[in-house]
């Protein structure tokens, strides 16, 4: 096992305690200036990545080289290729509509993510549902999303862990969404998203953080681990390369091309 607690350029997941390295306490205000400074540094990120996928409605394991580029918080293109190079399909998606390209069929795929919700014709997902599945995942997980004003906190110490729940409201109301911080480095290692009603709906766990940009100044998770409760899917994303805060124009996200 390669030890890289501290190395700013690689940590991996829940650091093993060492008697020199202490655990860190921290408050709840510390805990959401974190993860508000790591929205604030990251708003976009392009990526090359290799996606593995499985799941009930997919029927063997798939391992698929893509490309990523995002602007939180849901303008998303995801490019597949096979080993040759070829785009195997071309998604874009924004936070109403989605375009999936199929250049192999010649065959082009738009419409609402709202009238593809209100699809349920049958019990089996279709392509088109599993592959707005992944974006969905991919757009509320890969950028860290901030905690805004209107929102509270509260915060459990759960031995190496701390897990800090944000609502919406008061206390009382259920949780959207939780976040697991280790106590080395703070690093965000697992997160947790929730339905109105409190059930979860997306796990994520965080692995391998590198230095990117300039100096190396930002921390990134180059393997993430997402369980999509609602398709009933698990995907796994290994990046390889991460450009952070990309200037991409509003027509690198275009459904009408």
């Amino acid at each position: 096992m390669v030890f890289c607690l501290l190395l700013a350029s690689c940590r991996a997941g829940v650091p093993e305690v060492v008697d020199t390295l202490p655990l860190r306490h921290a408050s709840p205000e510390e805990l959401v200036t974190i993860v508000n400074t790591r929205a604030h540094e990251l708003h976009s990120i392009r990526a090359l990545l290799q996606l593995e996928a499985r799941g009930k409605y997919i029927p063997i394991r798939r391992s698929l080289n893509m490309s990523l580029a995002y602007v939180r918080p849901a303008s998303v293109t995801l490019r597949a290729f096979d080993p040759l190079g070829r785009t195997l399909f071309d998604l874009t998606s924004n936070d109403t509509a989605y375009r999936i390209h199929v250049p192999s069929q010649n065959r082009v795929v738009t419409g609402t993510h709202a009238a593809v919700e209100a699809d349920t014709t049958s019990d089996t997902p279709s392509m088109r549902h599993r592959m707005l599945s992944l974006v969905k995942a991919v757009s509320q997980t890969v950028l860290v999303t901030p905690i805004d004003d209107t929102q509270t906190v509260s915060v459990t110490e759960d031995s190496q862990l701390y897990r800090l729940d944000v609502m919406n409201d008061t206390h009382s109301t259920p949780a959207i969404r939780q976040v697991w911080f280790e106590r080395i480095n703070l690093d965000v290692v697992k997160a947790v998203i929730f339905d109105d009603s409190g059930n979860p709906l997306i796990h994520v766990d965080f692995d391998d953080y590198r230095g990117i940009g300039p100096s190396s100044g930002i921390q990134f998770p180059f393997h993430l681990a997402i369980q999509d409760l609602a398709s009933q899917s698990r995907y796994t994303l290994k990046f390889t390369e991460v450009l952070p805060n990309p200037v991409l124009s509003p027509t690198h996200f275009s459904i009408n091309e």
